[in-house]
């Protein structure tokens, strides 16, 4: 009994520390689909409305990003953008930094590395 107790708190344990350190990740890929849909679904927006949009998303899920760490570039066909952040997961003495670079396709990302990230918000 008290072993059985003992081997489904460890199970816990092991999920929860699971959790932590795979959620950043799992955050991560969502943001990257979000970056997506409103670089292809931008219609009639503004880069200001993008950008509010971004934020209240990023607020939902909890997400450490801010706004100067966000690289918009809209033209009359297409919109880039693209992310680069960092999060920390820490677990007593142990830590992991993880870093992030989400964009809404590969010439974003490769856009925003040549160019410093701007904030016109």
């Amino acid at each position: 009994m008290i072993r059985g107790l003992l081997i489904f708190a460890l199970f816990i344990f092991i999920l929860r520390l699971g959790f932590m350190f795979a959620s950043p990740v799992v955050k991560n890929t969502l943001l990257e689909g979000k970056l997506q849909e409103m670089a292809t679904n931008h219609g009639m927006k503004t880069e200001t409305e993008l950008r509010k949009d971004l934020m209240q998303y990023l607020d939902e899920k909890k997400i450490d990003l801010d706004m100067d760490q966000v690289y918009f570039e809209m033209n009359e066909r297409r919109c880039y953008i693209a992310a680069n952040y960092t999060t920390e997961v820490r677990f007593w003495k142990y830590g992991h930094t993880y870093e992030f670079y989400p964009a809404s396709s590969l010439s974003a990302r490769e856009k925003s590395r040549h160019h410093p990230v701007r904030a016109r918000f």
